[in-house]
């Protein structure tokens, strides 16, 4: 009896570190979890928010493009020019540079104002 009563402390102790450690290691590997979890949630946030800038951006850039053509063909109505079919006509070199200019200076308020 005196055996088992010597015994008795090391194996509660060895018994209950196990039952313990245990209980450890299992709320430290639902935390890792929880934690990989919100990453790839902010990960998924982050993709949909650059999607929707990227097509903010494209939206951006092609009311520039739309709005430079329509000055365009203003001017290729003021100017009295022969309008070809897709829409475009013969403008001086300097009425081009102007459209060019203004068409970068739109694109660029675009990307200041969406970046990616």
């Amino acid at each position: 009896m005196k055996k088992i009563t010597k015994l008795l402390l090391p194996i509660t102790i060895i018994v209950a570190s196990i039952i313990l450690g245990s209980f450890y290691l299992a709320s430290q590997v639902i935390k890792q979890r929880s934690i990989e979890k919100q990453q790839e949630i902010e990960i998924t946030n982050n993709r949909k928010n650059e999607e929707v800038r990227k097509a903010d951006l494209e939206n951006c850039i092609d009311e520039a493009k739309r709005k430079v053509n329509e000055v365009r063909n203003d001017y290729c109505k003021l100017d009295k020019k022969e309008i070809r079919e897709d829409g475009s006509c013969y403008l001086s070199k300097e009425r081009i540079d102007y459209l060019n200019e203004r068409h970068d200076e739109t694109v660029g308020v675009c990307f200041k104002k969406y970046p990616l």
